[in-house]
């Protein structure tokens, strides 16, 4: 155990100790309150635990930083003696006292380090590794710190050098090289100077450069091809529909979607990045179609890996419900919700499932596909309304609300067989919300209104209902989402390409 005694300008002293244990080492402070110090990776870094005590107006707050090296372990403390004080005056107010724990002593490089300096080598927070690790990989180091300087400006708002430092722990040369060799690479970009006024040359900004590549989103269907392409932030520079036959070609479909695609990323332009698809069917996680009922020839398909060599870049590939449920989490009706069951209504029925805020597509990818029970009826139930396009539907419902009796049987039976299955999955993954999407989405309060009733009669607790926002667009912008999250998860990878 070793001792600190820290005197704040109230003249109170207040003892604190610090205890290093197997597994971790822990402050402990007079009022009994303990906070763990974390020692869960090698090589330095720090993490922020508070022991509080109030004294007449004062509260001692210390921040351990627990050094992991080769030849000992010691601990950097930060004392608040003025915690009213702005931040600025608060960080001059710092006072700096080392512990030293019982082992054979390190190397002192840090000791003439001013406060300053040493925040930005050993800052308390969430980046836990400092420019150097003792006996470590320089360039796997650089690699680690270029991916959390690019993630702090992907994430969050332009950033002069010292600020990106100051978040990152990082010193500022090493900053300045990593911003240096991003700009010329065009994944940062200049962003204007700092207005705030510190009496020298303003300093530059930097912000991640969305306009540097393309994402793409498709949607291959039995009937047609949707694309949406964006810059790497999703916003949307460009949609297409392409119409084609029913029993085109599996290769051919794919060459198809693949052009649609190209005709939208200008020659000169930004490079496409990543894309995301979705199609009717079963697709595991290797993006291959395991089965497919509504396209002639689509089993079997390598998808993913098929697209990516047609178009050049990597791939993510999933079920079409998959891809609308989490385009209405991340864009549309179910922003903010984490759970949710997802109801494709049109010329077939589909259900996409949302766990964590994330797409559940079981061990084989055949999560929720309840219309393969042969005794709920969903193969035929949206023959129930009639033929025709989605207006014609539609009427059926205005019809119902309205009071024809016909019209009203007729939604009753079809409401019934869309709520069996809707019961079905809710009873077993008890979601937060149910959003009915796809064609008939298009009815309205109608649609919505039928299904709850039928609901009502088979869960112990209907979920909230609501409508898709985004409808017939919904799995192309899933696709963008899911391609942003295989670029964003490249972009930060914390090991090397090709390690």
């Amino acid at each position: 155990m070793t001792d600190l005694t820290a005197a704040p300008d109230s003249g109170v002293e207040t003892s604190l100790s610090v205890t290093f244990s197997s597994p971790a080492p822990f402050l402990t402070g007079p009022d009994g309150s303990a906070a763990v110090v974390s020692d869960e990776a090698p090589g330095a870094h720090a993490v922020p635990h508070n022991a509080t005590r109030t004294a007449p107006a004062r509260t001692l707050l210390i921040f351990i930083a627990l050094l992991s090296c080769e030849h000992g372990k010691e601990s950097l403390v930060w004392q608040d003696v003025e915690p009213r004080l702005p931040a600025s005056e608060f960080r001059r107010k710092l006072s700096f006292e080392r512990i030293r724990h019982a082992t054979p002593p390190v190397k002192r490089e840090r000791e003439g380090m001013s406060i300053r300096d040493m925040e930005s080598t050993q800052r308390v927070g969430d980046m836990k590794n400092s420019d150097v690790l003792p006996g470590g990989d320089q360039s796997a180091l650089r690699h680690l710190n270029t991916s959390r300087v690019l993630q702090l400006l992907y994430e969050g708002t332009p950033l002069t050098t010292n600020a990106i430092a100051q978040v990152t722990a990082l010193s500022r040369p090493t900053v300045r090289g990593i911003v240096t060799a991003l700009v010329t690479e065009r994944r940062l970009a200049l962003d204007g100077q700092d207005a705030t006024r510190t009496g020298g040359r303003p300093a530059q900004r930097y912000a991640f450069d969305f306009d540097a590549g393309r994402l793409a989103g498709i949607h291959i269907d039995s009937d047609g091809i949707g694309v949406r392409i964006t810059d790497l932030g999703g916003t949307p520079l460009a949609e297409a529909h392409r119409p084609i036959p029913a029993a085109l070609d599996p290769d051919e479909r794919l060459r198809e979607a693949a052009g649609l695609v190209r005709e939208h990323l200008p020659a000169d332009g930004p490079p496409l990045w990543a894309a995301g698809v979705g199609t009717p069917g079963i697709v595991d996680a290797r993006g291959s179609v395991r089965l497919s009922v509504a396209i002639p020839q689509w089993s079997g398909v390598h998808l993913a890996d098929q697209l990516h060599e047609l178009l050049r870049c990597p791939v993510v590939a999933m079920k079409d419900t998959n891809l609308a449920v989490l385009a209405e989490h991340r864009t549309g009706a179910a922003r903010g919700t984490s759970d949710v069951l997802y109801v494709h209504l049109d010329n077939r029925l589909g259900v996409g499932i949302l766990v964590d805020g994330r797409p559940f597509t079981g061990r084989t990818g055949a999560a929720g596909e309840i219309g393969r029970h042969p005794r709920l009826g969903w193969k035929d139930t949206p023959a129930k309304l009639g033929g025709g396009p989605g207006e014609a539907r539609h009427m059926v419902f205005t019809r119902a609300r309205h009071g024809d009796p016909a019209a009203r049987a007729t939604v009753d039976s079809y409401a019934r067989a869309v709520a069996d299955g809707i019961g079905a999955m809710v009873l077993a993954v008890d979601p937060q919300l149910i959003v009915l999407g796809g064609a008939l989405a298009g009815a309205g309060p109608a649609v919505l209104e039928a299904v709850r009733e039928q609901l009502s009669g088979i869960c112990y607790e209907v979920p909230p209902l609501t409508l898709g926002a985004l409808t017939a667009g919904a799995v192309a912008v899933g696709g963008v989402e899911a391609a942003r999250d295989l670029a964003r998860g490249r972009l930060f990878a914390t090991d090397q390409p090709g390690g």
